[in-house]
């Protein structure tokens, strides 16, 4: 790290400016699988990583490329690849893509993707002012551009004109250019991506300034960036993510229901908060504590940010604290910031041991204007510094705290008079990575000491590539408002775009406003099919659904339950995100990639492949107008009521039923839940309900492959998966006939194995028959059909109004399953 930052941010900055006259080529060489050329005003380096992604680099003459990335873990797997010169023009071309650099005149970069021309990088790097770049053209004017982190603005960002320094905005509602995590990758809906590997403040520019053109932009840095191409969305972030790293599982309990709030100011407000959702029957799997955990500042209405440690006039056993609601089956996340005020107990320390950022003369700088009072700033990037904040981390991780918040990590306060690294960086060229380096602190931190432990990093901030440090983001300080809540769905989804996918919101919104039960409601109906359901909000509004009256406590349970219930389908999207990138929440245009009404659609979504959500934005709708993608048959999860792809509908609202919201599934799904009476018990699978929602038999004829998957874990803090497999689903609607077989995924063998030995009590159901089977059987033995609504094991159960067979059944360890009606 030490090394990269001087290089980059030393060396880097000695960049002259580029000459006025075009950059053009000169010669080249092909050796050890890099492509220099020589131009004019410096050289182009050229590396196929794999074959589907290129790195571009551009070295001016008289500096150094730093030889590593904050960003890219991947070394180059040196594809197959050719270079040959033909008229006017130097060729070369992995499998799949292809760059062809212009040989006479300005050079010019074209990127291929089997044969189609996706953009073409203009010149060489561009010097404007302060700022230095690539530029790229915009071919078709139809293209939709997708990314650059998280903003409050619609999903297609074509037409802006984007800072990349990340900025808190404090009560932000549906329109904010910067917020918490800019990231300098873009994705067109011509099927390419573009990542600048660069760090330091700059622009992207998506067709700002001239309409058919986008251009990266940033004030020093490595001048590199990466070419990818595919066939659709997730193959673009398989190959980014497989660059920059894959997000590793979370801990079970991290995808269940949080206490939360600004905050529990002690040990006994928070014991108690955590026995109210016993009484009431809310499943919670942790509680987070805010700034009161570490007390009282000395500055009137401050905190002591910066202590580390329990208050102990409020917190007077916090160890013991942990423990007895980990015996609840709750884990404890503390909050942590960088900042140490001048009044902490630990400032004169940090300052002494040259642990925090300073000014020119590496004298420890103070922030005057910060909002708990004077204040410095940790130097996150040097390994000292690392060492001491870990040291603080590992206490708590020692009392049982496995959860870390990680705020205000943009840095929230950050002076560009401020250096890091001993004076050799300057705020601005590392203002983005600071959130980027302390997960990485974290992460690493609990894999090299707590290598049994998952962690949970909850962070505020971050970088391309922070995925692979655990990292959890959250969209800062959102407004509590209905504008501030229709600007989540297309942030989260941009967020999952750059590879970052467990994108959330404070649920009902954190930020000003008053206590609107519907609000609240549909908020946490939206948090249902989020990546983490985790309700936070100031004081003066409950974010906890135990402090709300009926019939909104009533509605909220049914929500908190319907969330564990569907934990194995969660937990499934989360291992196939550790496996190829693709974010757990997906836009509509995943689906149908041509249909260019669906490039700005952003108030509907997929969860997964299986789920399309259509969360209620406005105050008092009555309706709900929405698309239901072609290609399948779509169930209301709610009624059943099933309706075909490729259309809009407009679904009513039972303003009686708050409950209710639209949320589809796609037919041809085998659903695995869990039953009512493992909410509240440790995760396991001897029981579970299945649920085949049946295909159009016109639409889909012959056999549809899906695949279910279930994790159980024996010890649920534990890194290692001890117990995981999938249930194998193959159905044939045309058929009438389910196949199920318990699999245990390849790279899980080994520690999976004890999942096929299980002997289970599985209560299966078809939804969506036209008429009651006359005929029912389970390998070859017919069931009788009878009509009554409770099912028990050895019958078949119609129920004629939701159209639906119910059949309990015992499912022995390794054996298949053929269920097949008529």
């Amino acid at each position: 790290m030490k090394k990269y930052l001087i290089l980059s941010l030393v060396c880097l900055l000695m960049l002259d400016r580029q000459a006025s006259a075009q950059t053009a080529y000169q010669s080249h060489t092909w050796q050890n699988g890099v492509l220099n050329i020589k131009t004019n005003t410096g050289m182009l380096c050229i590396v196929p990583m794999t074959e589907k992604v290129m790195e571009v680099s551009f070295i001016v003459q008289g500096t150094v490329q730093p030889d590593s990335s904050h960003a890219v873990v991947l070394a180059s797997q040196k594809p197959k690849t050719t270079v040959k010169s033909k008229a006017q023009a130097l060729v070369v071309n992995t499998k799949d893509i292809a760059l062809e650099i212009a040989t006479t005149g300005e050079l010019k970069i074209k990127c291929f993707y089997k044969n189609q021309l996706k953009t073409t990088h203009l010149g060489g790097l561009f010097q404007r002012d302060t700022l230095k770049g690539f530029q790229f053209a915009l071919p078709n004017k139809e293209d939709a551009l997708y990314g650059a982190g998280a903003r409050a603005l619609p999903l297609n960002r074509r037409g802006k004109r984007l800072l990349l320094y990340n900025n808190p905005h404090y009560s932000y509602e549906d329109y904010a250019e910067v917020l918490n995590y800019s990231i300098p990758v873009v994705m067109s809906s011509s099927n390419y991506m573009l990542f600048f590997d660069n760090a330091t403040k700059g622009f992207v520019d998506l067709g700002a300034t001239a309409s058919d053109k986008m251009s990266f932009e940033a004030i020093a840095g490595k001048m590199t960036y990466y070419f990818i191409a595919g066939e659709n969305m997730c193959d673009l972030l398989e190959s980014y993510t497989l660059l920059t790293g894959r997000q590793p599982l979370p801990p079970q309990w991290a995808l269940g229901n949080y206490a939360s709030r600004y905050g529990y100011h002690s040990e006994e407000e928070t014991r108690n908060i955590v026995t109210e959702f016993e009484k009431q029957d809310i499943p919670v799997s942790a509680v987070i504590l805010d700034h009161y955990w570490y007390g009282e500042g000395v500055v009137k209405k401050s905190v002591a940010m910066g202590d580390l440690d329990w208050y102990k006039p409020k917190f007077p056993n916090g160890a013991k604290m942990v423990a007895d609601l980990r015996a609840k089956g709750v884990e404890t996340v503390l909050i942590t910031q960088p900042f140490m005020l001048t009044s902490s107990i630990n400032y004169e320390e940090t300052k002494k041991l040259n642990l925090l950022a300073t000014d020119k003369n590496l004298n420890s700088y103070v922030i005057k204007n910060f909002w708990f009072g004077e204040t410095g700033i940790l130097d996150i990037f040097k390994g000292n510094t690392q060492k001491w904040y870990w040291n603080k981390y590992k206490n708590l991780v020692n009392q049982g705290v496995y959860g870390m918040w990680g705020d205000l990590g943009e840095p929230e306060t950050h002076p560009d008079a401020i250096f890091h690294l001993d004076g050799k960086a300057r705020a601005q060229e590392v203002h983005n990575i600071y959130g980027h380096y302390w997960a990485k602190m974290i992460h690493e931190g609990f894999k090299r000491d707590y290598p049994k432990i998952r962690p949970f990093i909850l962070m505020r901030s971050g970088f391309a590539g922070s995925q692979r440090f655990g990292l959890i983001p959250w969209s800062g300080d959102v407004g509590h408002s209905w504008k501030g809540f229709r600007g989540q769905p297309a942030l989260a989804m941009s967020m999952g775009l750059c590879g970052v996918g467990y994108m959330h919101a404070d649920a009902g919104g954190f930020a000003g406003g008053k206590k609107d039960d519907e609000l609240y409601i549909r908020w946490l109906q939206y948090s249902l099919f989020q990546p983490i359901f985790r309700p936070h909000c100031q004081e003066q509004v409950p974010s906890e659904p135990v402090m709300y009256g009926e019939p909104t406590k009533s509605i909220a349970r049914e929500i908190i339950k319907w969330r564990y219930r569907l934990l194995p389908y969660n937990q499934s999207l989360a291992y196939e995100n550790t496996q190829t990138g693709k974010p757990l929440m997906r836009p509509l245009f995943v689906a149908e990639p041509n249909n260019t009404e669906l490039y700005n659609v952003a108030d509907t979504y997929l969860w997964g492949r299986d789920f399309l959500v259509a969360p209620i934005l406005d105050s008092g709708a009555v309706s709900r107008k929405l698309y239901l993608t072609k290609g399948d048959i779509w169930y209301n999860f709610f009624t059943n009521e099933k309706h075909k792809g490729g259309q809009w509908i407009d679904a009513k609202l039972d303003r009686q039923n708050m409950g209710y919201f639209p949320v589809f599934v796609r037919g041809g799904t085998c659903l695995l839940t869990l039953p009512d009476d493992r909410l509240a018990q440790k995760y396991a699978t001897d029981k579970i309900n299945l649920t085949y929602y049946i295909e159009d038999k016109t639409a889909k004829a012959g056999t549809v492959e899906t695949t279910s998957n279930v994790y159980f874990e024996q010890n649920t803090l534990d890194s290692n998966i001890t117990e995981a497999g999938f249930v194998a689903c193959e159905a044939s609607a045309a058929k009438g006939t389910l196949k199920l077989a318990a699999v245990v995924p390849q790279n899980l063998q080994g520690n999976g194995n004890a999942f096929l030995t299980k002997n289970r009590t599985i209560t299966f159901i078809i939804k969506g028959l036209d008429a009651k089977p006359t005929t029912f059987s389970i390998n070859g033995k017919s069931l009788q059909i009878v009509g009554m609504q409770e099912a028990r094991t050895g019958d078949g159960y119609w129920q004629p109004a939701e159209k639906e067979l119910k059949i309990v059944f015992e499912w022995k360890a390794g054996e298949r399953i053929k269920i097949a009606w008529k």
